[in-house]
């Protein structure tokens, strides 16, 4: 594909700090999950993408459909809000695009006009993006055994760390939920058939992920309590809990409940990314509040508890 690459051009950093990515892929599924590839610079990650997410523009300036009939501006609806967080899930090489890397990033399927244009990208287009933002996330040091704990619809998120683990040699189990909490306001998502699910995801996870499937809460906690007893490592990625539910369940399996053992990903409104808005901000138990975009979106489970 060098030709297509060429043709494409090349991403852009500009000294603002601001990105021109460009569209190598169109949004594909896998599985239940939508995921989009973007070539960006090449010194604009590294390390652990666990957590790290792009703003991206979702406009310019084009009409966008939302229904038969009409068709929104959205530069000229202000009630629109222009960027869309996109959650990055794994980076490779780019073949014959020198200084660049490919990033793959997860497209949550809503009615949402913004991810609506982005699922209609086409190869070649170039997207603005603000970032990379997001907590950096390391594994312990000397951490081998990775549990995940997921409801079906942040499974993409996890990538990245089970990708972290494998490469140290390390073993991951992910247990996944596919249990429906109910709809939220613009979902078109409906309750998943589990051959469905399992096969989605088998197709999404490294061969060597053990994946764990459950269709209902009470099931998916008990195979978390026992994952709980030989993890050394732990990151959540559910709502099923409070950070403090999560807390107490994992202290009476271990006893304890050690700074760096669990990791939790805080669903937020992640709009300004500078902390100032506060459309972020996730309450801890004592009271005090944080801020999502700056300290998370994926924290130590200790920071968020008394």
């Amino acid at each position: 594909m060098p030709e297509a690459y060429h043709a494409m051009g090349t991403p852009i950093q500009y000294h603002s700090g601001a990105i021109e990515s460009v569209v190598t892929r169109t949004a594909y599924a896998i599985g239940n999950h939508l995921l989009l590839d973007l070539a960006v610079p090449a010194n604009v990650l590294h390390g652990s993408v666990a957590g790290k997410f792009f703003m991206a523009r979702c406009t310019n300036g084009e009409p966008v459909p939302v229904s038969a009939d009409r068709f929104v501006s959205l530069r000229s609806d202000w009630g629109v809000y222009l960027r869309r967080p996109l959650f990055v899930t794994r980076l490779r090489t780019a073949i014959d695009l020198p200084d660049a890397i490919i990033v793959t990033v997860w497209l949550p399927q809503n009615r949402d006009i913004g991810y609506r244009r982005l699922r209609a990208m086409a190869v070649g287009s170039r997207l603005n993006l603000l970032g990379p933002y997001g907590r950096v996330f390391q594994l312990p040091v000397h951490a081998r055994h990775l549990l995940l704990a997921t409801q079906r619809d942040f499974a993409p998120l996890a990538l990245p760390a089970a990708d972290e683990m494998l490469d140290r040699g390390g073993r991951v189990t992910l247990v996944v939920r596919n249990e429906q909490e109910g709809t939220t306001q613009g979902s078109i998502q409906n309750a998943e058939p589990a051959s469905s699910m399992e096969s989605g995801l088998l197709a999404l996870f490294p061969i060597a992920v053990e994946i764990q499937f459950a269709s209902q809460t009470d099931q998916w906690l008990e195979c978390i309590d026992n994952g709980v007893n030989w993890a050394d490592s732990m990151v959540i990625m559910d709502t099923a809990l409070s950070p403090q539910g999560w807390a107490d369940r994992i202290r009476q399996r271990r006893l304890a409940l050690a700074k760096e053992f669990a990791h939790i990903f805080v669903p937020a409104d992640l709009l300004c990314c500078t902390g100032a808005c506060m459309s972020c901000v996730v309450l801890r138990t004592n009271g005090s509040l944080t801020r999502a975009c700056m300290h998370g979106p994926l924290f130590p489970l200790t920071e968020l508890i008394d």
